[in-house]
């Protein structure tokens, strides 16, 4: 029995064929993705999304065509990343990295570590999430 491994990073995207009952990976690849965007913002760590998807499926492809047994495909990605989809699941952002600073502006990350009396880190998805809300509040107040 054979499944696929999938592991989209910050730097690359990796694939394995995994045979459960040989206990070995029998097939593996990886790719920088190069999908960084290049801001004007120095703390700004985002990604294309299309660059990822198109990657990931090509080697998803080459690992089927390589095990048309293959009985599952397991994903992971960045652990604190955050990407807003709407409600078809289409992207209609950018991947704001694990990397992403934008918390550390306007000593938000303080904040948001009081009120939550939690060890909130810069780049945690959630910490990402306030201050795109905090962003879009003060836009409509301008």
């Amino acid at each position: 029995m054979k499944t696929i491994g999938i592991d989209i990073g910050t730097t690359s995207i990796s694939g394995v064929v995994y045979d459960l009952e040989r206990n070995k990976v029998i097939h593996s690849l990886s790719k920088e993705h190069q999908s960084s965007i290049n801001t004007d913002k120095e703390w700004e760590k985002i990604q294309d999304v299309n660059i990822l998807v198109q990657i990931s499926k090509s080697i998803l492809d080459i690992l089927l065509e390589k095990t048309p047994d293959c009985v599952g495909i397991g994903l992971t990605g960045q652990m604190h990343g955050i990407l807003y989809v709407d409600s078809d699941g289409k992207a209609i952002s950018s991947l704001f990295t694990w990397q992403d600073g934008r918390v550390l502006e306007d000593n938000l990350l303080d904040t948001l570590q009081k009120k939550t009396q939690s060890p909130v880190s810069s780049g945690y998805g959630l910490a990402t999430h306030i201050y795109n809300l905090t962003l879009v509040s003060r836009i409509k107040k301008w």
